[in-house]
């Protein structure tokens, strides 16, 4: 998926825009990480249509949980990009808090382990 240009936490240009938490009932695959959200397992939903095009984005708990720390805004499906070129002093403390899924992605796209 490529990354859209403008940020997607705003209301800014949403013609509607609306998220939610849901437990997946099948299968989806996290905007973020490109991980799947298994069955049973919950997630969050957001839904919108902004510059004449709907949109929806699915993200597991553990990267909305790394969007929640460490992004004020951010593009949708763009979090490790922007994460990976933006860090600069992160050390493994600045993680103390974060769920061990959330770290675990955070290891494994700086390569700390």
């Amino acid at each position: 998926m490529a990354c859209f240009n403008v940020y997607r936490d705003s209301d800014d240009n949403w013609e509607f825009f609306s998220k939610s938490t849901h437990t997946a009932r099948k299968q989806h695959i996290c905007c973020e990480c490109k991980g799947a959200i298994e069955p049973g397992q919950k997630y969050e939903d957001a839904v919108g249509k902004g510059e004449g095009i709907f949109q929806r984005y699915k993200t597991c708990l553990a990267c909305l949980e790394i969007r929640k720390r460490f992004f004020r805004s951010w593009i949708y499906g763009c979090i490790f990009d922007d994460f990976f070129e933006g860090i600069d002093g992160l050390t493994p403390t600045d993680m103390d808090g974060l769920s061990p899924q959330a770290v675990g992605k955070i290891d494994k796209v700086l390569d700390w382990s």
